[in-house]
């Protein structure tokens, strides 16, 4: 208790000095010494600070003091308020809301890192508790961008109140769940989508997954739900191509309990497949990896390639197919890419207790990612030592002991 009392004085003492000397030279010495106390009153609490700290100075078209470090800055910031003890700060998340609009670089990862924080923190009070001038202002900033669109999670949990704030305020351009297009009743008995139902931002509530049905387009559209209703999250591609892969499933993406995984597979001829994994990463959709599969010939010795390529792209973003990161080329493939032979032989565990484990790293006392059911088939992506480098039919991928592996 004496604990408390003590920071709560220190807190006034160093707030009404630091009040009259907020700038650039002792928010970074308050930063540099982790001076915690010190900081958070240096920390902006208007919006305009906030950008003359942060932003990009438009006059002189060139970056504020602290513009490059900004992130870090931020972070510290929204680290500090977790604490108990600096809980009164919450309300500055508010205050520099206010009045605020949307930039690029610091000013947007301030309005991402608000909206985690409301979210995850399950501090919705914070906004709901404002009054109707002060909420127009703070949710215009929460909400705004070049091309505002309903932020879902949020909106949700909005009282009814700031729910008609927003709209009002977004009536002519907020794509929201009012358009006909953006409802799940458009797609229903369509034959020209397909629709499952997963829990993809990893919240315990079904969502829904549309896609075109094979031919039909690549279109790809997802439903957020809320235990009472589906509410439009996104609407982009689904990577199929024309006159080439078609999409054959969509399923959990096994890395994360937020996100896809898009299998697309040519269906004609030869052996090409394209996994697209998609994760739900601070309420936006990122398709963080494709992995590239094909063979070099259609001979009983033909090599396959495994060729795990990193993307990171917004799925927000427009001519998503021209930004992907294609296959390697041919002469770069063997050392960029996993190597393996055809798939003609078909693998499967094998073990008398009834599973094996599927693990993290090539030993028995490493992290285990998956008891894999004896029987189940794999793929062997590297069978080099005694540990081999395999992928369950769930998309996990890790160590499994040779023993336990058998050839079908």
């Amino acid at each position: 208790m004496n604990k408390y009392i003590l920071i709560l004085l220190l807190l006034i003492s160093c707030r009404n000095s630091s009040q009259e000397n907020k700038n650039v030279i002792n928010i970074k010495k308050a930063y540099n010494e982790k001076n915690e106390i010190e900081f958070l009153n240096q920390f902006p609490d208007k919006f305009e600070n906030l950008n003359e700290y942060f932003g990009w100075n438009n006059l002189t078209d060139k970056p504020n003091a602290l513009y490059n470090d900004a992130n870090k800055y931020i972070d510290y910031w929204f680290s500090l308020l977790l604490k108990k003890e600096y809980r009164q700060y919450e309300k500055n998340i508010t205050s520099i809301c206010y009045g605020g609009k949307w930039d690029a670089d610091a000013i947007n990862y301030f309005q991402d890192k608000s909206i985690n924080y409301f979210l995850k923190n399950k501090r919705m009070e914070l906004l709901n508790s404002l009054s109707e001038k002060k909420a127009k202002s703070v949710l215009f900033f929460l909400f705004d961008s070049p091309h505002p669109e309903m932020h879902n999670e949020l909106f949700l949990k909005l009282n009814t109140k700031n729910k008609i704030i927003v709209k009002n305020l977004f009536a002519n351009n907020l794509k929201g769940d009012e358009d006909v297009k953006y409802t799940i009743t458009f797609y229903e008995k369509n034959d020209d989508y397909i629709i499952k139902t997963l829990d993809i931002n990893g919240d315990d509530i079904l969502d829904k997954l549309i896609s075109s049905a094979p031919y039909k387009g690549n279109e790809l559209i997802l439903f957020l739900g809320d235990g009472k209703d589906y509410i439009f999250s996104i609407k982009t591609i689904n990577f199929s191509e024309d006159g080439g892969n078609i999409v054959y499933d969509i399923v959990n993406n096994p890395n994360t309990k937020k996100g896809l995984l898009i299998k697309t597979k040519f269906p004609d001829r030869g052996f090409s497949e394209n996994d697209y994994f998609i994760i739900y990463e601070n309420k936006n959709w990122v398709l963080k990896n494709i992995v590239y599969k094909t063979l070099t010939d259609q001979s009983k010795n033909a090599i396959e390639y495994y060729c795990d390529v990193f993307q990171y792209i917004n799925l927000k973003e427009t001519n998503i197919e021209s930004k992907l990161i294609s296959i390697p080329d041919e002469s770069e493939r063997a050392k960029k890419c996993i190597t393996r032979k055809s798939n003609l032989q078909k693998y499967s565990i094998v073990d008398s207790d009834g599973y094996t484990n599927l693990r993290k790293e090539k030993n028995s006392s490493s992290e285990i990612l998956q008891k894999i059911i004896t029987g189940s088939e794999v793929e062997v992506l590297s069978n080099s030592g005694d540990w081999w480098f395999v992928q369950t039919k769930e998309g996990k991928r890790g160590y499994v002991f040779k023993t336990k592996i058998k050839v079908d």
